[in-house]
């Protein structure tokens, strides 16, 4: 090793400004005073109380050493809660908050600056955390639960730039504190409080706020309103054959669908409780894990001609139990079990904490019309399975195990509701567009007209009565599906795109920033989805965040332009051009007037010039050939390319 070279194990923190460049660009001067302020009269003191070593300051961020992963760690929460607090009294567009990556590796210590894997992790775990979030690698976790007064919430593997391995994610959950531009309050119990102001007592002495403490002493009134959260664990499979195992997945996403409906409730996402399937858990650890109140754990045993089921409701934060049941009845009759279910966990919770908002109505509403056939059901779930797998094949599979399904139960509305996706992708595999709209649209209708009650089914509809023009329509059966079920994450994530698209951008990314809550594993075809409302609300931190979060293949054409246009937009031309030139083969003889006709159906000029300026900023075409526009039927023309178009094909004096 070179002279002067050492090296040591360290816990790094990396932490960033969101948005700096837009808040440089508005406002520079103010910025640079605000951020030297709040470095010397706050960050670097709490640093030194906790044994940190700066090791640079960047303009938008720093890199900070720690001898310990505990002190790190609780340094940050100290930062994140201060920083709120400092923030407290500023206009949204003053704010200036910070992202936070820590992770724990071995570095080079040269000339006072630290490199290697373990100082990149930490800047790529800070780049997937949310704004006043910290986000934490599987080592740095394991060093310090059970040691802090905190609790953390998995977020699934990454694979990050320039690291071989995936990266195991963990967010800490920074109860009480609002995180920036989150509107809904994180799903905490009401029984958190006196946590909360212990914690906040610590950091309160740590970082020497004592003014605030009468704010933690008496939390504000938002905290006593907060909704209790539930995780549904997948039901085991005591039969052991496939098609058991696809029945008890089925049932354990229809109780989260069931419980979905209920407004005062929060229920995580079944892609993010999957993640346990046929593992032992510690039920308080999943608790702490995704941040939630209570657990729903089963089974189901299936014989020929009679279905076996157990459930039972456990509190997380003790393991208690709750209440506890099971249902030996025929076969057929598994969806009324599945209902009682869902209205023993609403009547539990309901009856325990006094929540106004489940009422009898909504349990009712909340019964969806079940499958007359367990072999049409069987297949629907093979569908699913194909659905997720996103490509060519698995689209005419997919879509094959659904016309059987309908074939057995020609009222199954979910199989319709499904089959309308599968004619939207055909798009994409050479079927006309204007011919798989018709088809989307025909199946959303009829799933609708069986079943008035699927929030699923009326957000599809809406979704393609977008695809079409019907924008008024689109717009009030989307709201239709939210107010019906606002805590699906299925229909949350098509609201977040759907209104952004429509001229909602704002509300749009509120509603993502939910369904990230209540899904922090998110599937990349719902990120896909989000990641559109980041770019139209123009977060265009989050945006890149977001898209990050999704492996390089299964990123769509649009979303390396809107990743590309994004890195422009904040500063880092590098890595824009590293997205461009991920688009332009995707895309090769594209531009913007084509790609507002084939990918983005937005009806307003706000939103087209943000697609328009996505192109610019990146120096890409703006216009349509002739021959392109004369090929696309039914094309929406930008009228400056009209007028391009026109003087190119004007004779020549």
């Amino acid at each position: 090793m070179a002279e002067g070279m050492q090296r040591r194990l360290a816990a790094i923190l990396a932490a960033d400004v969101v948005g700096y460049s837009k808040l440089m660009g508005e406002d520079e001067a103010g910025t640079h005073e605000r951020l030297k302020a709040h470095r010397k009269d706050f960050l670097e003191p709490l640093i030194s109380e906790h044994e940190g070593r700066v090791v640079k300051l960047t303009g938008d961020g720093a890199l900070v050493e720690f001898p310990s992963a505990v002190q790190a760690v609780l340094c940050a929460a100290a930062m994140q809660r201060g920083m709120a607090l400092r923030n407290a009294d500023e206009p949204t567009e003053r704010r200036i908050d910070f992202r936070i990556g820590i992770n724990l590796g071995d570095i080079i210590f040269d000339e006072g600056d630290i490199y290697g894997d373990g100082v990149n992790i930490a800047a790529r775990l800070e780049a997937l955390a949310e704004p006043g979030g910290i986000c934490l690698a599987r080592n740095i976790h394991n060093q310090v639960k059970g040691k802090v007064d905190l609790a953390f919430a998995a977020m699934g593997s990454h694979q990050v730039k320039n690291i071989a391995e995936p990266v195991e994610v963990w967010r800490v959950v920074l109860d009480g504190v609002p995180a920036p531009r989150a509107k809904v309050a994180s799903a905490t119990r009401p029984t958190y409080g006196r946590k909360l102001v212990a914690a906040a007592a610590a950091v309160l002495l740590l970082a020497g706020v004592a003014a605030a403490a009468s704010w933690w002493a008496q939390p504000p009134a938002h905290t006593a309103r907060m909704k209790p959260a539930i995780a549904v664990l997948p039901f085991d499979n005591m039969g052991g054959d496939p098609a058991t195992g696809r029945l008890a997945d089925g049932i354990t996403e229809d109780i989260v669908t069931d419980l979905a409906h209920f407004r005062d409730l929060d229920v995580i996402a079944r892609n993010s409780t999957f993640v346990y399937k046929g593992k032992p858990v510690d039920i308080r650890q999943v608790g702490k894990d995704l941040n939630v109140s209570y657990v729903l754990e089963g089974s189901i045993q299936r014989e020929p001609d009679r279905v076996r089921v157990t459930a039972q409701l456990i509190e997380a934060d003790d393991g208690a139990h709750v209440w506890s049941d099971r249902w030996d009845r025929p076969v057929q009759d598994i969806f009324l079990v599945q209902t009682e279910i869902a209205e023993r966990v609403a009547a539990a919770i309901g009856g325990g904490l006094t929540l106004s908002g489940i009422s009898r109505n909504e349990i009712q509403r909340a019964k969806r019309r079940p499958p007359a056939d367990l072999g049409a059901f069987d297949l629907y779930a093979l569908a699913l399975e194909q659905k997720a797998l996103n490509n060519e094949t698995a689209t005419w599979t997919g879509k094959g195990y659904l016309d059987q399904a309908i074939a057995l139960d020609p009222e199954f509305a979910r199989a319709y509701a499904v089959r309308a996706w599968f004619h939207f992708f055909t798009m994409w595999y050479g079927v006309e567009a204007a011919t798989a709209l018709k088809f989307m649209n025909a199946d959303a209708e009829k799933a609708v007209a069986l079943d008035a009650q699927d929030a699923e089914a009326i957000a599809t509809l809406s979704y393609a009565r977008m695809m079409i023009g019907n924008y008024s329509e689109a717009e009030a059966r989307m709201r239709e599906a939210l107010a019906m079920s606002p805590a699906n994450v299925h229909v949350l994530v098509l609201a977040a795109s759907a209104l952004a698209y429509l001229g909602k951008a704002e509300e749009g990314a509120e509603i993502a920033d939910h369904a990230l809550r209540l899904d922090p594993r998110m599937t990349p075809a719902n990120m896909n989805a989000v990641k559109d409302a980041y770019y139209f609300a123009e977060r265009y931190e989050d945006n890149i965040a977001a898209i990050n979060r999704m492996p390089e293949e299964s990123r769509a054409r649009d979303t390396w332009l809107l990743l590309a246009a994004s890195y422009q937009r904040v500063g880092k031309t590098a890595e824009a051009a590293a997205a461009k030139a991920k688009f332009r083969p995707e895309y090769p003889d594209g531009s913007a007037e084509r790609m507002l006709n084939e990918d983005f159906p937005v009806p307003n000029q706000r939103e087209q010039d943000l697609i328009i300026q996505a192109y610019k900023v990146l120096d890409l075409p703006i216009c349509m050939s002739s021959a392109q526009s004369a090929e696309l039927t039914g094309t929406k023309r930008l009228p400056d390319c009209d007028a391009e178009r026109a003087r190119e094909a004007a004779p020549k004096s």
